[in-house]
């Protein structure tokens, strides 16, 4: 599974999704199969598959390599696993909106842009009830799943743009409403793929995922 999903993300990281503004690089569609292998896969092989599909990904120059450099690696390895515990474990969305609230504190205090982009951030906070895993259905909680894990991509992403890409303030105002734009899509095809999954396997879908 774990070389399922690896390849899978690879060829993600190859498809362009939109244009990413304040480089030469492409957001790829990469954002929507980062949840769905998070689902699929334990932290560690999430982590895994994430760094050896962005690995693929630099060999061939292609996603936002050319805009971030090493530090593309960041964002597969911190959303696999945050992205994964908060999937996995009955409290493991905890990691993940504490992480989310050290990267709004960042934004807030270096980017200079717009706090319209910590809206997301502070959504994820307030949906931290939904880790009480008994209580919630799987439509629910998978739906926060992929939210969690799709924010706290975008979240690694913008600490490089702000402390190695410094982009300018004004900026932000622009990327906010396509990020969320962004943002929306993927989790609606993440979560389209994690039902249908779920809609042809159901009771069978935990075994699918750890054989």
């Amino acid at each position: 599974m774990m070389v399922v999903w690896t390849a899978l993300y690879a060829v993600g990281l190859m498809m362009p999704f939109s244009q990413f503004i304040g480089g030469a690089g492409f957001i790829t569609l990469s954002i929507v199969f980062i949840p769905v292998y998070n689902k699929m896969l334990k932290p560690v092989p999430a982590m895994i598959a994430g760094t050896f599909g962005m690995a693929i990904a630099v060999s061939f120059g292609a996603a936002i390599v050319p805009v971030y450099g090493i530090f593309s690696f960041a964002m597969p390895l911190v959303a696999g696993l945050l992205g994964s515990l908060a999937f996995h474990y009955r409290w493991g969305a905890v990691p993940g909106i504490i992480f989310l609230g050290i990267c709004g504190y960042l934004y807030a205090a270096y980017s200079g842009g717009t706090l319209l982009w910590l809206v997301p951030y502070a959504v994820a906070n307030l949906r931290t009830h939904t880790t009480a895993w008994s209580k919630t259905s799987w439509f629910v909680l998978t739906g926060f799943c992929i939210f969690l894990t799709t924010t706290i991509e975008n979240a690694t992403m913008n600490l490089g743009s702000i402390f190695i890409l410094h982009l300018p303030a004004d900026l932000w105002t622009v990327i906010t409403p396509v990020s969320l734009m962004e943002r929306t899509i993927a989790w609606l095809l993440a979560f389209a793929i994690l039902t249908a999954l779920w809609s042809r396997f159901k009771g069978k879908l935990g075994e699918l995922a750890y054989a």
